[in-house]
């Protein structure tokens, strides 16, 4: 099985960026602390992910006619809406009274950040329905999409609440940012089993070479459904526990939600067998 090293750091990283810098916006006070360093970041790592998109393109020089078919291919209107919520969050970022000196523009910067958040959701949606079209019988489903989606939600929301409980404990959508987390969570452990089933079956690689499914997913699967059990606790520990315990709580859940996406997109890529033209 081959992995896409390229394309699980392109998709993980935007998917985190965009996390991150719309539960910010929801969760932080975004006056310059740390809820606006976080939010910037969020926007900066989806533009490193956009770069890091070209690596898996035969000539990269060429990545901008992939625009040209934006009304019917899904890939197309992944990289447009990729672009188009850069440009938002440049212009939010650029708005800020820190570089303009002037507090006037502050509604507009509001109303462009919301509309950058809604871009990078159509963005990580666009992501989910380039591999829902393209990829073969038990990842070619709806849930895909929902997964993309997810993760997103889960890597924004952990980084996010980690922000919080060591710098901003009292801020207001914490514990709004941490349910989104445990809904999250949720969802990836309810797709698990029609994965098991797809994978046992062994439908991809059967349909792709005639052969059965090497049998190197099991351990991988069982690494992240763990993980995942493991981040729930964390969540659940984050919810019910005092503040000196929410900040240890919140860099152990960063981290096991990092782990247990990385061996997601493993999965995905060494499974996902893209069908033929």
């Amino acid at each position: 099985m081959r992995t896409e090293g390229s394309l699980i750091a392109f998709t993980l990283l935007l998917e985190w960026g965009v996390g991150t810098f719309l539960l910010a916006r929801i969760a932080l006070p975004l006056d310059g602390g740390a809820g606006e360093v976080i939010a910037l970041a969020g926007g900066a790592g989806s533009a490193v992910a956009l770069g890091l998109s070209l690596l898996h393109l035969g000539v990269p020089s060429r990545a901008f006619l992939a625009l040209r078919s934006w009304r019917t291919s899904p890939l197309s209107r992944e990289i447009a809406c990729a672009l188009l919520f850069l440009i938002a969050w440049g212009a939010w970022a650029v708005a800020s009274p820190r570089w303009l000196g002037n507090a006037a523009w502050l509604p507009a910067r509001e109303l462009v950040g919301w509309i950058a958040a809604v871009l990078g959701l159509a963005t990580v949606a666009s992501v989910g329905a380039v591999y829902k079209a393209t990829c073969l019988d038990g990842w070619s489903r709806s849930f895909t999409l929902v997964a993309h989606v997810a993760t997103a939600l889960l890597l924004g929301a952990t980084t996010v609440a980690a922000v919080a409980a060591l710098f901003c404990p009292e801020a207001p959508g914490l514990r709004l940012i941490l349910w989104l987390a445990a809904a999250a969570e949720a969802v990836l452990l309810a797709g698990l089993p029609s994965a098991v089933h797809s994978l046992r079956s062994g439908a991809p690689m059967r349909r792709w070479t005639g052969a059965r499914m090497p049998p190197t997913w099991i351990p991988a699967l069982a690494t992240r459904t763990a993980l995942l059990l493991v981040a729930s606790a964390l969540t659940l520990w984050m919810l019910i526990g005092t503040e000196p315990t929410r900040a240890s709580a919140a860099i152990a859940l960063g981290v096991v939600s990092i782990a247990t996406e990385l061996f997601g997109r493993w999965l995905f890529y060494s499974t996902a067998v893209p069908r033929l033209p």
